[in-house]
């Protein structure tokens, strides 16, 4: 196996080895790595797609971890693309400085900046760490270049304070040693701070078939009893969460150093509801691993149909592209860094939404986390289907 690629044997968070796999979705290709005309010709990378559970701590994890240095060297994901994420991000700086007032910010994998920005406006100082250089935007945010773990934790402590609020949305999930991510947050966060992580809840997942959520980056699939086991090891707790409409579905956990800890009746009711699923036994991800399986031939046949386009050239389409082998003539995305490209696998053209749909017949909504937000420019834009 290449360097750029191992094999997991153990749970990355209580380092069990035994683990259950329970899905299969095949040798894919990276969902964010979009192509340019001329290498759609060329040999791509690919990797087992398999995901497998924890049964001590409850953690699903992808069965292999591609190196980071080939998935975020150049990302093509921007988060301020979507109305409906700048609207969470301006509500999320809202509701934390209204309690708190403006205070040290600092982001990790802050994309684009979109989040930082919004905090800024309300007279908070911000910095952002954020790897792919490409997606940076001039947008009077601090960035650092650099990935996030515990070496540079310190250097930003010393270089900066410690931050009064600490903010991870949609990494926790990407993050390989997540006790180190975990141990440098602790290590930069002040004596009274807080720290907001947003991640996907497992049930979502398992509950809705949404298998598409599935792909490389996402090497880790959380609930509460894992994620407060990592969290108590690096010194932190979990003291409350709540759910949050974005992405189709995602819990945003409240962290503080582990001597301030106490637990909400929200924590509680989610640690039940948990417990009530049966999360830590292997049936519901039995069920779940039947369920997607016994779909693909449907989505096949779906996916058949002549005068189809995609819209929304997202990662998580790209899993179910590939895992149903559709072809369909173009996929419209708004984002500009993906236009004039070709989808992985797939290869699919990428191309700008245009002006007038009315003379297209049918749409597949790949980004359907963002469905009520596309369903609104399509019907704006004349399409019927």
């Amino acid at each position: 196996m290449g360097s750029d690629l191992t094999r997991r044997t153990s749970c990355r968070i209580c380092d069990n080895p035994t683990l259950f796999e329970y899905l299969d979705l095949g040798e894919q290709p990276l969902a964010n790595a979009f192509l340019h005309r001329e290498d759609v010709e060329l040999p791509e990378f690919t990797a087992p797609l398999r995901i497998q559970l924890c049964e001590r701590c409850g953690l699903s994890q992808l069965t292999h971890t591609v190196a980071p240095e080939r998935m975020y060297s150049h990302y093509l994901y921007c988060s301020g693309v979507s109305n409906g994420w700048r609207e969470h991000c301006v509500r999320l700086a809202q509701e934390y400085t209204k309690e708190h007032g403006a205070g040290f910010v600092l982001e990790i994998a802050a994309n684009d900046g979109t989040l930082l920005s919004a905090f800024k406006a309300l007279g908070c100082r911000v910095l952002g760490i954020e790897p792919a250089q490409n997606i940076l935007q001039p947008t009077g945010v601090p960035m650092l270049p650099v990935y996030w773990d515990s070496a540079i934790a310190q250097k930003v402590a010393i270089a900066n304070g410690k931050a009064d609020l600490i903010v991870a949305t949609n990494v926790l999930g990407h993050v390989d040693n997540v006790l180190d991510f975990l141990d440098g947050i602790r290590q930069a966060l002040d004596r009274w701070g807080i720290v907001i992580i947003e991640c996907p809840h497992i049930m979502p997942l398992l509950y809705l078939n949404a298998f598409d959520t599935i792909y490389h980056e996402h090497l880790s699939y959380w609930s509460l009893r894992p994620l407060q086991k990592a969290a108590t090891q690096a010194g932190l707790s979990v003291f409350d969460c709540k759910p949050q409409p974005i992405h189709g579905g995602t819990m945003r956990y409240y962290l503080c150093h582990l001597k301030n800890a106490y637990l909400t009746d929200n924590l509680v009711g989610l640690w039940k509801r948990e417990d009530d699923q049966g999360l830590r036994t292997p049936e519901p991800y039995r069920e779940f691993g039947a369920a997607v399986r016994n779909v693909r031939p449907k989505l096949v046949e779906a996916l058949k149909r002549a005068d189809l386009w995609g819209f929304g050239a997202s990662a998580k389409g790209n899993t179910l592209l590939n895992y149903a082998g559709a072809r369909l003539h173009g996929i419209f995305d708004d984002s500009p860094t993906k236009q004039g490209l070709f989808t992985p696998g797939t290869h699919i053209p990428v191309q700008a939404l245009p002006d007038d749909l009315s003379t297209i017949a049918a749409l597949a909504l790949l980004s359907w986390n963002w469905g009520a937000e596309l369903k609104q420019k399509a019907r704006e834009r004349g399409f019927k289907g």
